[in-house]
């Protein structure tokens, strides 16, 4: 009887530990960590053929004896290292997926953002962090299998996989914002966006927050990244305050975007100015600020950003920042002379 129970607490504990997402080793075994070395395709003037450009030699945790092991095993396999730790995100829907490479399989390769490479999946509880120098790799998560591609066999490959707790990778998340890094595949299940605040700012391309002043006054800080992809007063402020504001931006270019009736917030377009006190009226194409104010005095948001209203801008960065306060809000109100009406 009491055998039989140890068996089934050694057979529940070790489907535990396989049912963990982590590095893993050639066993198929969860490893700390694994430094893996894929070797250059030999030219075709080599007398002695050593490898096809798929060969890979590694070590891992635990084997650290400063000297490397020689795979047996082709790294465009799915029982090799990398096939069998990616395996785990193509396997696991439930999981968060990060991959991004700055040469990524879609091809729409994006100079601006950061020369880097990597995936990073979890569970909520563990995950793997993986940096790579392959080009197009690894596949899309639609693909839902790995695959390593042909265009990464000619030149050496690095390889670093780090086995960490979800804590962990959501602070590596943080370090791929500041990398810019280019995202062309990802998943973040509803269940795990509490779990990963860096992932959800990172993939969504937005981050709002409140800041207090030295005398205690509150500030909303409005932020995002090209991720977001969208206006930042119509699709964020407007919907996050919960009101409809009028917006003075830069007005000279094409695709500048007009008064917008046709969501729940409106989002009117500040046509003239006039501040009496200076007595000084003037157009809004001569004017180079940037804000926003709630249209009516029973919500009284002012807001001064850095971002004007084109579909151009869609792609910047950008934000604004926001206090809640009548005085300021109701002075800002009366300097607009002229809105775009709704169309």
């Amino acid at each position: 009887m009491i055998r039989s129970i140890l068996v089934t607490l050694i057979s529940l504990s070790v489907t535990r530990v396989n049912c963990q997402i982590g590095c893993r080793d050639e066993s198929n075994n969860i490893v700390d960590f694994v430094y893996l070395y894929k070797l250059p395709e030999d030219p075709p003037a080599q007398t002695v053929y050593k490898s096809d450009g798929y060969r890979y030699a590694y070590m891992t945790s635990s084997n650290l004896n400063s000297v490397w092991i020689d795979s047996t095993r082709n790294v465009s396999n799915s029982d090799s290292i990398p096939g069998l730790t990616l395996t785990q995100m193509y396997n696991s829907v439930n999981t968060l997926a990060i991959l991004y490479n700055d040469q990524n399989p879609n091809e729409n390769d994006d100079s601006s953002k950061g020369h880097s490479k990597g995936v990073i999946v979890s569970d909520g509880v563990q995950g793997f962090w993986i940096v790579h120098t392959i080009p197009r790799f690894p596949p899309n998560l639609t693909e839902n299998t790995y695959r390593y591609p042909a265009t990464g066999a000619k030149y050496g490959q690095n390889y670093l996989c780090i086995t960490m707790s979800a804590s962990e990778i959501d602070k590596a998340i943080l370090q791929l914002s500041m990398n810019q890094v280019q995202v062309y595949s990802s998943r973040l299940p509803v269940n795990l966006r509490s779990s990963f605040p860096n992932a959800v700012q990172l993939l969504d391309g937005v981050n709002v927050l409140t800041l207090v002043s030295a005398k205690g006054v509150s500030f909303r800080s409005f932020a995002k990244s090209s991720a977001f992809n969208r206006d930042l007063y119509q699709d964020l402020v407007a919907p996050s305050l919960g009101v409809d504001i009028s917006v003075e931006s830069w007005k000279f270019g094409t695709n500048f975007l007009s008064t917008n009736c046709t969501t729940q917030n409106k989002v009117y377009t500040i046509a003239r100015l006039e501040i009496a006190e200076s007595d000084y009226r003037f157009s809004t194409f001569r004017d180079h600020s940037k804000w926003a104010v709630s249209t009516t005095s029973d919500t009284n948001w002012i807001c001064i950003g850095d971002i004007n209203r084109f579909e151009s801008q869609f792609k910047r960065g950008g934000g604004t920042v926001c206090q809640n306060s009548k005085p300021i809000a109701d002075a800002y109100r009366r300097i607009i002379v002229e809105a775009d009406p709704c169309k």
